[in-house]
């Protein structure tokens, strides 16, 4: 899972890592970064469609604390609402229009899209816009979203001394420039004769785009490592060269340098829209579509999202508060057989995950209410009856069976004549053999001679010689005189 962490040193640039999350975020110390096509989330939007393509930012985790070469994530606390279902937790009231089954990780933080309302006891959405999933680390992740109305309550969560913590003198070129938006910020609104500070982190941000598509910087996946010493300034005036983590990692440090609160967020982007042949059709993530960009505060607006990745391939100018459209070098869908097919599974398995989170008390009563009708009342009684029903007829499936499995045929059709005689008191004696008990019961059941014979030299011919005829009639002959055996015993006095 460590995208932006080391994992080996190896090639000719040195460290490596793998596309995915980190709760570190330190770009400079990454030469090469390996593109991993697991699976990482599948979301599914009940009764609709994926949103647009320019909408498809899912966060997962928020990057805080700056130290000037590493972002680090931290738990903000509990500061917005969750588990609004009032039933048990994992059902899922009417409404949900998210519904998401993340891949096990090592994170409590679970992806969202940044809007909406949690509807699972175990979703608690912290003031910094992170979702997390109240339960084993490690585990796959079931959960739903209805839709909100409103501006989320994160985005107009005001900003904390936090979000414009700085090293001062770290990255000394970067805050010489970033001061020089500062001032001209200032100089803009005090020319318009603004009285809010608030047009001053909107001028800031105008003057770091149009900065950043000045300046050649190129996208690339294999980098040079970046000095301990001012790495941020090597980036931005020497080496011009880098991937999402870089570029977010140095917008967010500039907007803090320029007085403006500013933090890195990190998750997924995009995803392929996948409409199995059966199933529901979901957006599939994988770990290779991790991103990062960053978030600035704007007084009047709340927290914006910036996407500086964006800027540097040349995408469109971003003049409003919306969240920008993927950058062309998004990964393109290179599935292959094994893919297909795993869809096709992934395409039922969240069919019934969404089946089985709206199985709610509610779906129960009706269920009851439709197979029970007048007699719904009746409920437990018909419950406990049908238990006991189903135990016995098992347990005397279970003795059939076990009767119809002791021995082959020959011992069967014998057991069953020495049940009928242990009815009658005829009992053998301990070592007597199959001829010595027969001569035995002739003697105290003179009736029973002629038929015991045949069937006494039948086994015996069965078992131990070579049968005269058709195994098949000598065994149904057998079955016949054990059948009239047992009823002379039945009629024959005790």
């Amino acid at each position: 899972l460590g995208p932006f962490s080391n994992i080996s040193g190896f090639g000719q640039f040195g460290a490596a890592a793998t596309t995915g999350l980190s709760t570190t975020l330190e770009p400079g110390t990454i030469a090469t970064l390996t593109q991993d096509r697991s699976p990482a989330a599948r979301v599914a939007f009940p009764g609709g469609g994926p949103p647009p393509a320019s909408q498809r930012l899912w966060r997962v985790l928020v990057h805080g604390q700056f130290d000037g070469q590493s972002w680090r994530s931290l738990n903000a606390g509990i500061a917005g609402a969750g588990g609004t279902d009032p039933n048990i937790g994992g059902s899922q009231p009417p409404g949900a229009t998210q519904v998401w089954l993340s891949e096990p990780n090592n994170f409590a933080e679970v992806p969202w899209s940044g809007s909406g309302l949690p509807l699972d006891r175990q979703l608690k959405l912290d003031g910094q816009g992170q979702l997390r999933y109240d339960g084993a680390v490690g585990a796959r992740k079931l959960y739903s979203l209805a839709a909100e109305s409103t501006t989320p309550a994160w985005r107009r969560q005001a900003p904390t001394a936090q979000d414009l913590q700085m090293s001062a003198g770290t990255n000394p070129r970067l805050e010489s420039l970033a001061a020089s938006w500062r001032r001209q910020a200032a100089s803009d609104t005090k020319t318009a004769g603004a009285r809010k500070n608030g047009n001053n982190g909107a001028k800031a941000v105008a003057l770091a785009e149009a900065w950043f598509r000045q300046q050649g910087f190129r996208y690339s996946l294999n980098n040079p490592l970046l000095p301990q010493t001012a790495p941020l300034d090597a980036l931005l005036f020497e080496r011009r060269q880098g991937f999402c983590g870089h570029y977010a990692s140095a917008l967010s440090a500039l907007m803090r340098a320029a007085g403006v609160p500013a933090r890195v967020v990190s998750g997924y982007r995009g995803g392929t829209w996948v409409v199995p042949l059966g199933g529901s059709p979901f957006l599939d993530l994988r770990q290779s579509d991790a991103h990062a960009w960053s978030e600035v505060w704007i007084e009047g607006e709340g927290w914006r999202t910036l996407d500086p990745t964006l800027w540097v391939l040349g995408g469109p100018t971003q003049s409003d508060a919306s969240v920008p459209s993927a950058p062309a070098a998004a990964a393109v869908d290179r599935a292959g057989p094994l893919d297909w097919i795993a869809r096709q599974w992934w395409g039922l398995d969240l069919a019934w995950g969404q089946w089985w989170l709206g199985f709610d008390q509610r779906s129960q009563e009706l269920l009851l209410q439709r197979l029970l009708g007048p007699y719904r009342d009746w409920a437990g009684v018909l419950l406990v009856g049908a238990v006991a029903l189903t135990l016995a007829l098992g347990l005397a499936a279970y003795g059939w069976l076990r009767r119809r499995g002791e021995g082959d045929r020959l011992q069967q059709e014998l057991n069953q004549l020495l049940r009928s005689c242990a009815r009658r008191g005829l009992v053998p004696q301990p070592g007597e053999t199959v001829s010595q008990f027969g001569r035995r019961l002739r003697q105290a059941r003179p009736l029973l001679g002629p038929e015991l014979e045949d069937f006494v030299g039948l086994l015996q011919q069965l078992r131990y010689g070579r049968p005269g005829g058709s195994q098949r009639q000598q065994i149904a002959r057998l079955r016949r005189c054990g059948q009239s055996l047992r009823q002379q015993l039945r009629r024959s006095p005790s």
